[in-house]
């Protein structure tokens, strides 16, 4: 899936497919579940392993699975409703990282750091993309469920919360800080 022919064809089945074409729908199902599946497999591989480096890739690959996994939901939900495959051809654009992630994280024992600085590079641009095409919704829902937030009360203060960025607002300099468990609000 690492080459550029390979993701052409693949987007260009996924443009049909949103565009109403039943037939690419399919394909394009089958392709992205493919991929998702290499991904994870690739992941799992990475997580095996000791360092932070591995775990750098490691991190990118799970975070192109979680990716895929809503491509994948955009493109159900517009077979059902032709109404949402702008939402599913948006999703495209974060293809190409993902295919960047896939070619520069094979599995190999000489991985350094300069490696590692890469994928996080990778990484973080998948991020901003997904953002901003709103796919993180099954990354979003993973995190609460592995780490619900314990709920704020009246009586919660920095010392008792420093799981919680507290803040002040300073209504004389219109200025935020933030506060540390070391100092009290004003």
């Amino acid at each position: 899936m690492s080459q550029t022919p390979a993701l052409d064809r693949m987007v260009a089945r996924a443009e049909r497919a949103a565009a109403g074409s039943a037939a690419d729908r399919q394909g394009a199902l089958e392709d992205l579940r493919s991929l998702r599946t290499s991904v994870a497999s690739t992941g799992a591989r990475w997580a095996k392993r000791d360092g932070l480096v591995e775990f750098q890739f490691y991190g990118a690959f799970r975070l192109s699975e979680y990716v895929l996994g809503d491509m994948i939901g955009r493109f159900e939900e517009a077979g059902a409703d032709p109404s949402k495959a702008r939402a599913a051809l948006d999703g495209l654009a974060v293809l190409a990282d993902i295919a960047g992630i896939v070619a520069a994280g094979g599995v190999r024992a000489d991985v350094g750091e300069r490696d590692g600085d890469g994928m996080e590079d990778r990484e973080m641009s998948l991020l901003y993309k997904a953002r901003e095409a709103g796919l993180l919704e099954t990354m979003r829902a993973n995190l609460k469920k592995r780490s619900p937030p314990a709920p704020l009360t009246e009586h919660d203060t920095p010392e008792t919360r420093p799981d919680i960025i507290w803040i002040q607002y300073d209504d004389d300099t219109g200025e935020l800080r933030r506060i540390t468990g070391h100092e009290r609000p004003r």
